[in-house]
């Protein structure tokens, strides 16, 4: 068996010793596991038993790029209803395989699974450690798998990070849109980020109007009518000053009585 990392290998060790199951007794009918969904906030965590369980080698990437980790199978059902799915349907191959995933992605996702945390080791400042990029990459993964809390917190990792630094979202939307759905939660944040919090001069800055997706710019203006639709009454659009759209010489502007014929 691959060797444990450092994390998983501490509870695995624990497991052994303090956990070992006594034989079933197949003569008495054992009452099924209740189904449940996976966690989507933050007060739901394994208990032990599901912890200190049996391990699965999880090989992910392809060719070169191949690493394999080692979890426990209880923790990643726990979390993850496509792996729940996934071991119930492949339990006698002991090892799942992950050809299409980042290796480094999933090694993020592997601390998350036992820590909660996003970088290591404990006491630095995720904040600043992980890029946008990185984290719409883990999001991404985690609605593929179906790890609902992974995904909350991603996201609100995602929103503390926009306050505590600046980034143009826009570098990110032509990635975003094209490996989610229309009504992809973090599409519909992206967007709302960008037109309530964003800058329009660093939005709209000429090395970024070419990253902008069809879709995107066409979202941005949903949202914008959205948040500005019946704030102009019906009096208050013929009172316009449309001295502002006339053609005049620098300086001249129209009388007052001649700015709404």
């Amino acid at each position: 068996m691959p060797k444990l990392s450092s994390i998983t290998a501490l509870f695995h060790c624990a497991s052994r010793i303090i956990f070992r199951k006594p034989p079933m007794d197949t003569e008495t009918p054992q009452p099924p596991d209740p189904v449940m969904a996976p966690p989507s906030t933050p007060d739901r965590s394994p208990s032990g038993s599901e912890i200190f369980g049996a391990v699965i080698d999880v090989v992910v990437g392809s060719n070169n790029t191949t690493r394999t980790f080692t979890v426990h199978q209880g923790v990643l059902c726990f979390y993850s209803g496509y792996f729940k799915t996934t071991l119930s349907a492949e339990a006698s191959e002991g090892a799942i395989k992950l050809p299409n995933e980042d290796p480094a992605i999933f090694d993020t996702f592997s601390l998350w699974l036992y820590t909660r945390r996003f970088v290591n080791p404990v006491g630095e400042d995720d904040v600043t450690r992980l890029g946008i990029k990185k984290l719409t990459i883990l999001w991404l993964f985690a609605e593929k798998h179906q790890i609902p809390l992974l995904q909350n917190e991603v996201l609100n990792f995602i929103h503390k990070k926009l306050g505590a630094e600046r980034h143009s979202l826009v570098t990110d939307l032509q990635y975003l849109y094209e490996h989610t759905k229309p009504d992809s939660p973090l599409r519909l944040y992206y967007i709302q980020a960008l037109v309530r919090r964003g800058s329009a001069s660093m939005a709209l800055a000429p090395d970024k109007l070419s990253r902008w997706p069809r879709a995107a710019l066409v979202d941005v203006m949903r949202t914008t009518w959205g948040t500005d639709s019946g704030n102009c009454t019906h009096a208050k659009f013929l009172a316009w000053d449309l001295c502002k759209y006339h053609v005049h010489e620098e300086g001249v502007k129209c009388k007052k009585d001649d700015r709404k014929r």
